[in-house]
């Protein structure tokens, strides 16, 4: 692929070549399902057994399941957007089932979470492990995707690349939106009203963690 590749400057060139290394490795799904798994559940395994905080063990959670979205993402491109999400929930979900589980034997606090207690912080972890996983699959697939763009790529995509150039300078204001095509227009209305109602359902999420002081 490296001769085909748009990108061969002294820079862009050498990270096209980093991310065309993770291309041609394979068993990458499973790869970042069970190790992160694994590393989730000692987490999980040490915080009962007050070796780290609990609020330790939830940060390293989701560190890892960003890190396997990550990896994902640099072995695979944006190709396959709903497995990823998948796979970052039921990351989640494995991983609170065994905390539930092996709560009453390896735990050494005194307190007894309720049913609804459990549901709750699985439906938490389900989310956050699909939030975060795809997230690290997208931007790292799109980066590589971007890099790793052939020639003839390249060339039949400049209509679209000048299309998508105007939008983002008049969503960032660096242009007027005035003489904006319609259906471009209405592309950057929706960009600025997703972003506000994400950081609105965001702060409100993060604010009722069950896991988080309040």
């Amino acid at each position: 692929m490296s001769g085909n590749l748009y990108f061969k400057g002294a820079v862009t060139g050498r990270i096209a070549r980093f991310f065309e290394i993770f291309r041609t490795q394979k068993h990458v799904g499973l790869k970042t399902f069970w190790l992160p798994l694994l590393l989730c559940l000692a987490a999980y395994a040490a915080a009962e057994r007050a070796i780290i905080s609990a609020e330790m063990a939830v940060y390293f959670y989701a560190f890892t399941v960003l890190l396997a979205g990550i990896r994902r993402g640099l072995a695979e491109g944006f190709t396959k957007p709903v497995l990823p999400v998948v796979q970052g929930g039921a990351i989640g979900a494995l991983s609170i089932v065994f905390l539930a589980l092996s709560h009453p034997f390896l735990s050494v606090h005194q307190e007894t979470l309720t049913l609804m207690a459990w549901a709750r912080i699985l439906a938490e972890s389900v989310l956050i492990g699909m939030n975060l996983f795809f997230d690290g699959y997208l931007y790292a697939g799109m980066l590589s995707e971007i890099f790793l763009t052939t020639e003839a790529q390249w060339i039949k995509g400049a209509p679209r690349r000048r299309a998508i150039h105007k939008i983002v300078r008049v969503a960032m204001k660096t242009e007027k939106l005035e003489g904006l095509p319609t259906k471009q227009a209405m592309i950057v209305y929706a960009l600025w009203g997703i972003a506000i109602i994400f950081g609105f359902f965001l702060q409100k999420y993060i604010n009722n963690l069950s896991f988080l002081p309040h």
